[in-house]
């Protein structure tokens, strides 16, 4: 079998997408990625009246328990008494307004939230509050105010992806950790999961000048302010502050450009004055960011407190007609489609309403009331007990729900879920975060079908195997990894240069379209490399050029410490092979000889007689794997050291010199072949195994007492043997024939040690 390990690994070059390049400072930078005439529109708009806007969203994100709930409760200066935790998907938001004099914080009411909190709204008060609506008085955008939003979000994991639904460029986020957290390898990847997220949001700060890192010329929108809870666990503030630098260390180094400082708190025993110098932190980076203090259309101003009042009485979701005759009614109408579109995705970009083009009849105005429909789909498997009668194997297996089982699951929501059942299924179809290897994930999916690993289909958290044509002797599997997506091609046959260039070129065609076109990721783009074949998928340093090494030239692998020889599998121009075979590939074509009619005559011969039941056992169907297998359940001469891993025949200490060590030295030199991907032992390596056997081979000529020829001349006339290219390929059929009967096994093993790699 045959891996190959190209690497694309994500980098900041701060590519430019396709798109109009537009100077302007008056236009948002979501209204930048879109087309001329989009952006013409918009233009229009402010020409018919504009205010400058000062709007603060802070979204809190990070693991669950972490302190996130009671930091926002500290920061609106309230008591923690019955705090409890975000439970599910569940978003809590706040609303404050900033006096600009002092920077002092106001609550006010969210009007999103007056249906749960006020008794129902007469029609007199309803007519009284959209009458305020539709005049021209801003009674909330006074010039001493800034309105802050404070976006509170669940740190349960299952719910990461959806979070993302949720987010947008213009916010200011903080990232929060338990600095007391003993389970540092989640802690330290949520940490890193955020970071990475926020960074395919990314866009360029043209506002300040500070540089983070050497070399960094500016700072990335969106801006992140770390945060470490629990310091009153700490002894002292700079242990504390130890703890957050490993986190901030672990970032990928353009992640960092984000992050504008770091606060240490106690959310239990920190006084008002840690809170209000973080305030005080919040506002004074909300006034750095591109779009602080920009001037916006008055029409959508209007039109932002229109969607408010629908949901003031209880509107979450509602249809485009009804949007329209919103916009007709208010000072400035908005009549034309075209505008009303470009109103709704700017809105859907800034994470105010969720809203499609290609699926325009119906707007939804409250963010919760879509993570409650993606609650039901997500936590689908609660309702087993409930719908025992139906199929839940395949859901189970596959993720994929049978339509009777959704359609069982959603009659037991409200009744406005029930009713827009259609349209949630195409908004969840269309939702995916520019998270890139979810993205990645799924376009692949498009063009190959799933391989099955240990009888599960090969989906898993941040990774994917294909199968690559019918046969399932040649499979690919994409993962992610520290800031890299690693693809693998595995063939169980003789490598075909077309089919790894092929699986390259639909993975570099589907990341240029999402980085490039579907999301517009100014502050991503990628190269490629390559690295050793037989690496471990968390090994992330020693990367290779791929015009660096020529094929057939050696090179020094940094994970192994030691020199491979570089097959070129991707770029086509593979050298043909010469048709007299080389010094390296006469030793393979040795070894591996001695091993199919020496060695492995050894081990039956040693099974003959150690059975001693009188079977007759049928040399011609047993390999040395089923003779290993045979051997063992007798349950003598166990190895020295028992039963363990071994990469390497050297691992075995010559002292180790049992039956169990020696039928342990088989089965391990037998792998050395087996698994070769070039077919050839360099004499170094050739003399080694040699000494190996010899010994071997010896003690086994002793122990067995073979007819006919002793072992040891078995291997000497092999080692004499004069050898041709038939002879090399005849090999290498009969040993990749033995490794096709055992794919499964050999396969499952792999993709597991990569699932341990990856988590």
């Amino acid at each position: 079998m045959s891996k190959t390990s190209p690497e694309v690994t994500p980098d900041t070059h701060l590519q430019e997408p396709a798109a109009p390049v537009v100077e302007d400072s008056k236009i948002p930078e979501q209204i930048k990625k879109m087309d001329h005439e989009s952006i013409a529109i918009y233009l229009n708009a402010l020409e018919s009246g504009s205010e400058r806007r000062r709007d603060i969203n802070l979204i809190i994100v990070g693991k669950k328990s972490v302190g996130k709930t009671s930091l926002v409760r500290r920061l609106f200066g309230e008591e923690l008494q019955s705090v409890k935790s975000t439970n599910g998907i569940e978003i809590h938001r706040r609303r404050c307004r900033i006096n600009l004099s002092n920077w002092e914080w106001n609550k006010v009411l969210d009007t999103r939230l007056v249906k749960e909190t006020k008794p129902p709204i007469s029609k007199l008060a309803k007519d009284e509050l959209l009458s305020i609506i539709g005049s021209a008085v801003d009674l909330q955008d006074e010039d001493d105010y800034a309105n802050l939003t404070v976006w509170d979000f669940a740190g349960d994991i299952e719910y990461y992806n959806t979070h993302q639904t949720f987010l947008n460029s213009e916010a200011i986020f903080l990232v929060v950790a338990n600095l007391h957290d003993i389970d540092d390898t989640v802690s330290y990847g949520t940490f890193n999961f955020w970071m990475d997220t926020i960074h395919c949001y990314g866009s360029i700060n043209n506002k300040t000048e500070a540089v983070l890192l050497e070399g960094a010329h500016n700072l990335l929108d969106p801006p992140v302010i770390a945060i470490g809870t629990h310091k009153d666990k700490f002894q002292d503030e700079e242990q504390c502050r130890k703890r957050l630098e490993s986190y901030i260390d672990q970032i990928f180094k353009d992640a960092k450009l984000h992050l504008r400082s770091v606060h240490l708190i106690s959310n239990t025993e920190d006084v008002d004055d840690a809170f209000e110098k973080l305030r005080n932190d919040i506002f004074d980076t909300a006034k750095s960011t591109a779009n602080w203090n920009r001037e916006y259309p008055v029409k959508f101003i209007q039109m932002e407190k229109a969607i408010n009042s629908e949901l003031t009485i209880g509107k979450q979701i509602i249809s485009f007609e009804r949007l329209k005759e919103l916009g007709e009614k208010i000072p400035l109408p908005i009549t034309d489609n075209k505008e009303l579109h470009l109103f709704l995705r700017y809105q859907h970009e800034i994470g105010n309403v969720i809203f499609f083009e290609d699926i325009p009849s119906y707007i939804i105005l409250d963010p919760q009331w879509l993570a409650n429909a993606f609650t039901c789909i997500v936590t689908a498997q609660q309702f087993q007990f409930e719908l025992p009668h139906l199929q839940w194997d395949n859901f189970k297996k596959t993720g994929k729900m049978d339509p009777k089982l959704l359609e069982e699951i959603f009659k037991k929501q409200s009744a406005d879920m029930r009713i827009h059942k259609e349209h949630i299924l195409e908004v969840i179809e269309n939702f995916l975060p520019p998270y890139l290897i979810s993205n990645l994930i799924v376009s692949c999916l498009r063009e190959y079908p799933l391989a099955v690993v240990k009888g599960e289909i090969g989906l898993f958290k941040d990774c994917c195997v294909f199968n690559i044509g019918r046969t399932g002797c040649a499979k690919f599997v994409l993962a992610k990894s520290s800031h890299m997506i690693q693809l693998q091609v595995w063939q169980w046959d003789e490598v075909d240069t077309e089919v790894n260039q092929a699986v390259l070129k639909v993975v570099e065609r589907e990341i240029n379209r999402i980085v490039n076109t579907r999301y517009k990721l100014k502050t991503v783009s990628f190269e490629k490399k390559w690295k050793c074949e037989t690496t471990s998928f968390s090994f992330d340093t020693g990367f290779l050029e791929f015009d660096q090494v020529n094929d057939g030239e050696n090179y020094y692998c940094e994970e192994h410490a030691t020199v491979h020889k570089y097959k070129d599998y991707w770029s086509g121009e593979k050298s043909k092979a010469s048709r007299r075979i080389s010094s390296d590939q006469q030793n393979y074509v040795r070894m591996s000889m001695i091993v199919l009619e020496v060695l492995s005559g050894v081990l039956y011969d040693r099974l003959y007689i150690d059975t001693k039941t009188g079977e007759i056992l049928d040399r011609d169907k047993l390999d040395i794997t089923e003779m290993c297998k045979k051997y063992c359940a007798l349950k003598i001469n166990f190895p020295s050291k028992g039963f363990r891993k071994i990469e390497k025949v050297d691992e075995i200490s010559t002292i180790e010199d049992t039956i169990g060590d020696d039928i342990q030295r088989i089965r391990v030199i037998r792998n050395e072949m087996q698994h070769s991907s070039v077919f050839a032992l360099d004499d170094t390596r050739y003399q080694t195994l040699i000494t190996i056997v010899h010994d071997m081979l010896t003690r086994f000529d002793q122990r067995n007492n073979p007819a006919g020829e002793s072992y040891v001349k078995r291997l000497d006339e092999i080692r004499k043997m004069e050898l041709e290219t038939r002879s090399f390929e005849e090999i290498k059929e009969r040993m990749k024939a033995g490794l096709i009967e055992k794919m499964h096994a050999v396969f499952d093993s792999m993709v597991s040690d990569a699932l341990n790699d990856i988590c």
